[in-house]
């Protein structure tokens, strides 16, 4: 969505299609930005990260679940940032011969750059995500793009 400019909104969000195959995870309210730090990437911490999370072959022998790859948010230019990052772990697992879901990949990429990452533990299940950091009827100001396996939502500058 950034890099092929479908919006010129200056903060998105993604989240995993699956969130929404349920017609009550579908939000009726929209996001309240001032309940996240959008100078950072944005995740929902499901367990403490702890020193033995940086090992790559612990966490791929372990599969703990640490951070929540359902939905992450952020500024436009931090995204590129996380995007480039992403890119550069996900080539570290490559080069090591091993394939990891999206999970390991952002784990591995807070442990190279701790300070982009803004975690909540605010909630403990998905279906409070949107409950917990909503503000208003969303019903004509949301746009939701959904393509294949992923959603985009492009939030709207208040």
């Amino acid at each position: 969505a950034i890099n092929n400019n479908l919006s010129i909104q200056s903060i998105f969000a993604w989240v995993d299609f699956g969130f929404f195959s349920k017609t009550e995870n579908i939000p009726q309210a929209l996001l309240d930005l001032s309940k996240f730090d959008t100078r950072k990437i944005n995740y929902t911490l499901i367990n403490p990260i702890t020193e033995a999370d940086n090992d790559v072959y612990y966490t791929l022998k372990h599969a703990p679940e640490k951070i929540g790859g359902f939905f992450f948010l952020g500024k436009r230019d931090v995204l590129l940032l996380y995007q480039k990052l992403y890119h550069e772990s996900l080539h570290h697992y490559h080069s090591l011969n091993i394939c990891d879901d999206d999970q390991a990949v952002a784990l591995h990429c807070f442990f190279k750059n701790p300070t982009l990452f803004s975690f909540s533990d605010t909630f403990a299940s998905t279906n409070e995500l949107i409950n917990d950091f909503s503000l208003r009827d969303i019903a004509s100001h949301s746009a939701f793009k959904c393509s294949g396996t992923i959603s985009v939502i492009v939030l709207h500058s208040t």
